[in-house]
């Protein structure tokens, strides 16, 4: 089985834990069933939340701003049934990329990045749909992974 830790990259303040949430309540819309309901700073926060669709858990992680908050938000994923998990970073070679490397190397995940460019203000609504488009299209994708049985 194929694990999967999709990473939403993107500087500080573009919009990463917005877009995450956008795709946590469409999934939540399209019948995805809560396993553990998420802990929240902000209203918009999607922290160590789980769903169930299809037979596989999915994990989020929304706040990426602090490798210390996004590591104990996917610590709870990490030892979980999660085989997708989507979370939040910065870009580059900042702290929260190396915490997701690190992790991901740990337990057994792929990586599979998505950046999120800068938006203007005024598509910065747009912007966010789009990408959580993006990110519910890798999840389904990872769900398929996660579902091959191994011969």
């Amino acid at each position: 089985m194929q694990k999967t830790l999709i990473a939403l990259q993107a500087t500080k303040d573009r919009g990463k834990t917005q877009t995450i949430g956008i795709a946590y309540k469409r999934l939540l819309q399209q019948g995805a069933e809560i396993v553990r309901q998420p802990l929240r700073t902000r209203s918009t926060d999607v922290r160590q939340a789980i769903l169930e669709i299809n037979g596989v858990q999915v994990g989020f992680a929304s706040s990426g701003d602090t490798a210390k908050r996004l590591e104990e938000d996917l610590a709870p994923l990490l030892v979980g049934e999660c085989s997708v998990i989507v979370c939040a970073t910065h870009t580059s070679r900042s702290e929260t990329v190396m915490v997701v490397e690190r992790l991901a190397l740990e337990h057994g995940y792929k990586i599979v990045p998505i950046k999120k460019e800068r938006a203007a203000l005024v598509d910065a609504e747009r912007a966010n749909q789009e990408m959580a488009d993006e990110i519910i299209g890798q999840v389904q994708k990872a769900i398929e992974q996660a579902q091959l049985v191994e011969v």
